[in-house]
């Protein structure tokens, strides 16, 4: 069609892709072929991924284009049954790997985007799998989406952190660190609030606490006072939640939360106050003292009430 005609190789693209989508969802439906619908699928995605080659799109537009073709075929698969029958299944076999798979591209090509590609990717992506867990009737479904959704939520705070601070690590340390705090009051807070396990809330607090930790030790990089500073008080939080945490839900692992944030307090504060080192292994021990007694005394007066 180029070499004949002259048209833009982006116009080709689209008009074999159009062509080949309304030929391949009429061949499904008159012959009744299941394999054909994922055929006619296929055939709409090439469709959809061609409308940025027309505009000469930069490439993150190509991933947020597959995105939205993805947040369709969600839309499609709770409807399916007002569909003709052949693409009920594909529908709902293939609405779970879409985006993932466009994330993995996406990534693998991130070399070739810069921060602020990568950080509208995030921004979509993020949007597309809070949505979907909205309208999820699958409670496995819906676990996976919640989980995907914040924990993609933390890696988008810290992109756009990296983009508006050029690269600065203790801002994008912080804004992490706020991020994973964030996630971890949602979590606690909803278990409170459920006084049911949620395994969705669970994972995301762990994985945030373990992001938190990794914040801390870029807040602290060079060591110098102001880094310092921000890491005694950011530290100081992590222990007070992590204790209030405890109080609340009553379970033991918790405790452990408590014990590691109480140790990592000793060794910043006593760089930030100037304490003599010798006095540091004293401190360390009351500190322990206190965390084991403060993750032992909720528990116990928990098991009390049960009598």
């Amino acid at each position: 069609m180029n070499l004949l005609l002259g048209i833009d190789p982006a116009w080709c693209w689209l008009i074999t892709s159009v062509i080949g989508a309304v030929l391949c969802v009429d061949a499904t439906v008159r012959l009744n072929s299941r394999p054909l619908a994922y055929v006619s699928l296929l055939s709409m995605f090439t469709m959809t991924t061609s409308l940025p080659a027309v505009v000469h799109a930069q490439l993150v537009w190509y991933y947020v284009v597959m995105l939205l073709f993805g947040c369709l075929m969600t839309v499609a698969a709770y409807f399916s049954s007002r569909f003709p029958r052949q693409f009920v299944e594909p529908l709902n076999v293939v609405n779970p790997f879409i985006v993932p798979m466009t994330m993995f591209i996406a990534l693998s090509s991130s070399a070739y985007m810069g921060t602020l590609d990568i950080s509208v990717l995030l921004f979509a992506s993020v949007a597309y799998y809070f949505t979907v867990a909205l309208v999820e009737k699958s409670k496995k479904m819906r676990t996976y989406e919640l989980t995907t959704a914040r924990l993609l939520l933390m890696v988008m705070a810290t992109s756009f952190a990296m983009y508006l601070s050029d690269d600065n690590q203790l801002v994008v340390s912080v804004i992490l660190g706020l991020a994973a705090l964030g996630n971890i009051i949602w979590s606690a807070t909803s278990m409170y609030i459920q006084k049911q396990y949620d395994r969705h809330h669970e994972i995301v607090l762990w994985v945030s606490f373990v992001v938190s930790l990794s914040a801390l030790f870029g807040v602290i990089g060079s060591g110098d006072s102001l880094r310092m500073m921000v890491a005694f008080t950011f530290i100081g939080v992590i222990s007070a939640i992590s204790l209030a945490i405890l109080f609340l839900l009553r379970r033991v692992r918790f405790g452990v939360m408590v014990v590691i944030s109480g140790i990592l307090l000793v060794p910043i504060g006593i760089t930030l106050f100037n304490i003599d080192i010798a006095i540091a292994p004293r401190v360390q021990y009351l500190i322990s003292i206190h965390d084991a007694t403060a993750s032992y005394l909720p528990i116990a007066n928990f098991e009390a009430s049960e009598y």
